[in-house]
């Protein structure tokens, strides 16, 4: 799944916080299955293994510039997404997520004016979405979603952001 991403991130400590506008891209592996299934809902799990690229567009911290302009990362991410059961081929199908999911990310060097700061970034998050999907062909979907996220790492940092995306299944 190749995928175009957007959205804020947000960041804030007692004595600082910062904002700032989100864009990248990223590509991972997906696998799922059914767990539970009636007439009307479906519950799935979700394994993900993602490759991304984001572009923070000149992250600001307060008033200083941060050197990093663009993170890459692996994000394994654990997932249950229920669903309607059944839907008739190529029509809109909403969905609603919960995932947890941890960021491999390597210690990251960031100066801030003369000053630098190391900081290990990996993180835990604990996500709440919602999306839909829509059937193009036999094994081709286009999707999107908007999600909230919260750092279950640190008290102060939440992101949201939304995700466009074509899925080829198999």
């Amino acid at each position: 799944m190749v995928r175009y991403l957007w959205g804020n991130l947000n960041n804030s400590t007692e004595n600082s916080s910062a904002r700032t506008h989100v864009k990248g891209w990223g590509a991972s592996f997906e696998t799922g299955t059914i767990l539970v299934q009636n007439r009307h809902l479906a519950l799935f799990s979700d394994v993900q293994l993602t490759y991304q690229q984001l572009h923070t567009n000149g992250y600001k911290m307060d008033v200083v510039n941060v050197a990093s302009n663009v993170d890459r990362s692996f994000i394994g991410r654990l997932a249950l997404r229920i669903a309607p059961a059944l839907h008739t081929a190529r029509t809109l199908s909403p969905y609603l997520t919960v995932n947890f999911s941890h960021e491999f990310l390597p210690t990251q060097k960031i100066d801030f004016g003369e000053k630098r700061w190391d900081s290990t970034w990996q993180k835990n998050w604990i996500t709440l979405g919602v999306g839909a999907t829509h059937q193009l062909n036999q094994n081709l979907y286009w999707y999107g979603s908007v999600d909230y996220a919260k750092n279950l790492t640190s008290n102060s940092s939440y992101s949201v952001k939304g995700n466009l995306g074509i899925e080829y299944r198999f």
